[in-house]
């Protein structure tokens, strides 16, 4: 029976590792796709907090909400930031919150975006596409002031392009892209 515990936990693992979860395959002609990939950089943090120093890519969350309904969707980061959901319906959304774990799950961090600027107009049946963002945040100050910056770089290539590799002989590749951001 251990053996077994072991050997699934190894796959389970692998899996999670390879950042290779499951896209399912479009059930309809509607059915969307949002992909995107976000980073976390974090510097200057006290020990206290260290585990908020450095770059990270996988676990982070990503969650938009929906203008006219206030209905929120969170997508989480597998490895190298890449992220998407199958289930969130046309319309117009702001990316509202990003957020990062702590060493041991004891300390957490999220930062609001609300930026006008951060329109993004989902569009049903289509690959919709966040491309990359990147987020900054260093601590400054002994009152946990914190200067946190989410930049969008229109490196939307680079989204379609891991997609697409990971993803060869996925139905999603037959889809329209559109291009989403600022």
């Amino acid at each position: 029976m251990k053996i077994l515990k072991l050997f699934v936990s190894i796959i389970c693992i692998s899996f999670i590792l390879s950042g290779c979860a499951s896209i399912p395959e479009p059930s309809d002609e509607y059915q969307t796709l949002v992909v995107g990939i976000v980073t976390y950089q974090g510097k200057n943090y006290p020990s206290n907090y260290s585990g908020l120093n450095g770059n990270k890519a996988m676990g982070l969350e990503i969650t938009i909400m929906e203008i006219n309904n206030g209905k929120s969707y969170t997508m989480q980061t597998q490895a190298n930031g890449f992220f998407f959901s199958y289930d969130i319906p046309e319309g117009i959304y702001r990316i509202t919150r990003c957020y990062v774990k702590g060493p041991k799950g004891a300390f957490t961090w999220f930062t609001p975006v609300f930026s006008m600027d951060n329109r993004l107009e989902i569009v049903d049946g289509k690959v919709n596409n966040l491309g990359v963002r990147r987020w900054e945040s260093d601590f400054v100050g002994e009152n946990r002031n914190t200067s946190n910056e989410i930049t969008f770089h229109r490196e939307h290539e680079r989204v379609r392009d891991l997609f697409q590799r990971k993803n060869k002989s996925s139905g999603w590749n037959q889809r329209e892209w559109v291009d989403l951001g600022l």
